[in-house]
């Protein structure tokens, strides 16, 4: 999602300025919504039809000529569609293609490759049927025009008109400066900057729109195509790389599938007992670019590399005593266990909370906790296990967190064996990412994984009692919403929309200080399906160009919200969220 922000970050400014060319505004405006259309698209497949972001669609007869192809067949096919077909080594020499083209092609981890304006499709020698086919995809977005504003047809339409005004923008800028007026000639040229980044943004986006959505039909369908484990793996591998162009719906599916293809890859391979046979990562990146070995080769030994070296890790903190490094270096090796249910998962438990600098806390073994429904994981500090034996804990995953500076670092996800106590309760199975996240006066972060966790997912929460308890059926509940699944069918957030049109997206956040940031494009007339006007009055309105929520959450609704209400509902098996400004019943 970084490329679309930063665009708009920038280009946003500009509609606030004059735009000295007719129709450059506008232009912009429609390109950078075309852009945001392209990252938050996704293949669908219906009756018995594939229907692509570019607006090329499949249907049950091009699903069964695909699915009939083999490898010679899908070649022979492009040939008589008036394509040449090479199979390219490193000596390479054909006529009518660059050798530059050839070398970057044989250098990169690529195994197919179409040319369209050489009419050549490019192939090397360890390249199968599902690259095959995923070069004749390509061969369909381009030969099968259609008009839906994100066809390649309708893309070169914006793209030389956006070209167009830019000329007709730099030649006033010109004109300006012959009249030896420079300082209004620096304004206007400044003006240019955020639509020439635009131009750039749309050519990147000819090249990962096309690809992301081939990938996913391979990631998603493969059954259609008949497509084997290698095939998945790599559209996987590719989606991963496209990850910010992809909607956080496909994302979170991707990230999940990366994750578990990873620890399964680890957890076959054999560590190795020391270095001396193996190459650097970098040896063997070169050598696989170069067609020199294969995939799962390249994988196998950099995987073993890798846990070799987190072993040695694992070893030093063992010797040293230091639990830090002994579990980075499981976590590295991906040394993951699976978490255990326990029976006091489903117990009706309850327990106070305080309010401490506006935001609700609980005392978890003596260290404060700030309740987050913002945060998807609970964190602990390093030294909430000072006195804590690896013995004790069971490492379930490895997350990326960032530090209230805004530095990302790895974190380890343990699980405790014995209990810990957290308001008066002893409760077995918590489990933490351990990180030191820097947050003043808070010492750790007690996640939506906890509420998923305990209670059997059905929790409520009384302002008047200052209490946190299970979900009681008799409290007079004014509102409901249904909660906004992660892509994964969980609920890892309380994130629902304002109202039956799912035009407006909301997430309600304790662990913010603020009623409510919106973004900045959203109007506030969104809001009045879901609260008083005298509440929208008071929402945050984020400054143009300034993007801080992801997953098209439109505002982050803080605790101040909450305290706004009696009590709160919160149904994490069906998906529901409960608000009521009468007061509370506890218990069910």
């Amino acid at each position: 999602m970084k490329i679309f922000l930063t665009l708009l970050c920038l280009f946003s400014l500009s509609f606030q300025t004059y735009a000295f060319v007719p129709g450059l505004l506008e232009q912009g405006r429609l390109m950078v919504g075309l852009i945001e259309e392209a990252r938050t698209c996704s293949v669908k497949y219906e009756a018995e039809k594939l229907t692509l972001c570019t607006g090329l669609t499949l249907d049950k007869a091009d699903i069964k000529f695909l699915n009939d192809l083999n490898l010679n067949s899908c070649k022979l096919f492009l040939k008589q569609m008036k394509y040449q077909v090479h199979e390219v080594t490193a000596k390479s020499d054909l006529s009518g293609i660059k050798k530059e083209i050839l070398e970057d092609f044989f250098n990169s981890t690529k195994l197919a490759l179409i040319l369209h304006r050489e009419r050549a499709i490019l192939f090397k020698r360890e390249a199968k049927r599902g690259d095959c086919l995923h070069e004749v995809i390509h061969f369909y977005q381009r030969k099968r025009p259609n008009l839906l504003s994100l066809s390649p047809l309708k893309r070169k339409e914006k793209e030389r008109r956006l070209q167009y005004l830019l000329e007709q923008a730099v030649l006033e800028v010109e004109k300006i400066e012959k009249k030896g007026d420079i300082s209004k000639a620096k304004k206007m040229a400044a003006q240019i900057g955020p639509f020439i980044n635009l131009q750039r943004e749309w050519q990147r986006l000819i090249n990962w729109l096309d690809e992301k959505e081939i990938y996913q039909v391979f990631f998603d369908y493969p059954a259609l195509f008949s497509l084997g484990e290698r095939d998945q793996d790599i559209a996987l591998s590719n989606l991963v790389r496209l990850k910010d162009s992809l909607p956080w719906g496909l994302r979170e599916r991707v990230l999940r599938g990366a994750q578990i293809e990873l620890n399964k890859k680890y957890a076959n391979i054999t560590t190795p007992k020391n270095l001396l046979k193996l190459k650097s990562e970098k040896g063997y990146s070169e050598a696989f670019n170069k067609g020199q070995i294969s995939r799962d080769v390249f994988e196998a030994k950099v995987i073993a590399r890798r846990k070799y070296l987190a072993y040695e890790l694992v070893k030093e903190g063992r010797r040293k005593g230091k639990l830090e490094l002994t579990f980075k270096g499981l976590a590295r090796a991906r040394a993951f266990q699976v978490p255990i249910e326990y029976e006091s998962s489903v117990i009706d438990l309850e327990f106070p909370y305080t309010i401490k600098n506006e935001l609700p806390q609980v005392v978890i073994n003596g260290f404060n906790f700030v309740i987050d429904t913002g945060a998807q994981d609970s964190v602990a500090p390093w030294a909430f296990f000072k006195d804590i034996k690896e013995s004790d804990l069971s490492l379930i995953k490895e997350l990326r967190l960032q530090t209230v500076k805004g530095r990302p670092i790895s974190a380890p996800v343990v699980q405790f064996k014995k209990k810990i106590t957290l308001g008066g309760n002893a409760l077995a199975g918590m489990t933490f990412a351990i990180a030191d996240l820097g947050m003043p006066g808070i010492e750790g972060v007690l996640g939506m994984d906890f509420f998923h966790r305990f209670n059997n997912g059905l929790w409520q929460w009384n302002r008047d009692t200052l209490k946190l308890s299970s979900l009681s059926l008799n409290t007079p509940w004014e509102k409901a919403y249904f909660l906004v699944g992660n892509g994964l069918k969980e609920f890892d957030a309380l994130e629902f929309y304002c109202s039956e049109k799912k035009v407006t997206k909301l997430r309600l956040d304790t662990g913010s200080q603020l009623l409510g940031d919106v973004q900045n494009n959203i109007p506030m007339d969104n809001f009045k399906a879901c609260m008083a006007p005298k509440m929208i009055s008071k929402l945050n309105k984020l400054s143009a160009g300034l993007v801080l929520f992801d997953r098209e959450v439109a505002a982050n609704l803080g605790f101040p919200f909450l305290k706004e209400h009696k009590a709160m509902g919160i149904d994490l098996k069906k998906g529901e969220l409960y608000l009521t400004t009468k007061g509370a019943v506890g218990g069910k």
